[in-house]
């Protein structure tokens, strides 16, 4: 999702020869994001907005995909997920990659979210073919659940 306007908001030269630059860059739904630095004095800044709010997103697409993981991370398939700077397939693989490298609780509130999926979906993101290759991966992730699940049954003595 875009940034769909970048303009220079303020342009004032500094004492020290500098200028104090102020860019706003709004995104599809409206929201603007602002981006302050001092530019040399003979720098060209229009023709870094592009550049600049490409930059920007990034940084939004790192930090939503960053919430998702530890959203689903903390609450499995409970995790509520708004995606608004990320496709569904970007959200998707960011949880693969983590879901390679977890452990514990962690691995298991991923995997029970995994299994929300689509079997089509499971197949694109995993790699594996339909039936029976999608058939165990479910069951592997099941058993991470399952196992979470009896871990948290246990009582005291």
């Amino acid at each position: 999702m875009p940034i769909v306007s970048s303009v220079i908001q303020t342009d004032r030269p500094q004492a020290d020869g500098r200028r104090k630059i102020v860019e706003a860059h709004t995104d599809h739904l409206g929201r603007v994001h602002m981006r302050r630095y001092l530019a040399g004095d003979g720098d060209n800044v229009s023709a870094g907005l592009v550049t600049r709010a490409g930059e920007i997103l990034e940084g939004l697409v790192i930090h939503e995909l960053g919430q998702h993981v530890s959203a689903v991370s903390q609450f499995g398939s409970g995790a509520v997920i708004v995606l608004v700077y990320v496709t569904a397939g970007e959200a998707r693989s960011a949880l693969r990659e983590a879901l390679r490298d977890a452990r514990g609780i962690i691995l298991a509130n991923l995997a029970e979210f995994c299994l929300t999926l689509t079997n089509g979906q499971l197949q694109s993101l995993f790699g594996v073919s339909a039936g029976t290759q999608t058939t165990q991966l479910r069951s592997r992730l099941q058993a991470k659940v399952d196992k979470r699940d009896a871990l948290l049954a246990e009582v005291g003595e």
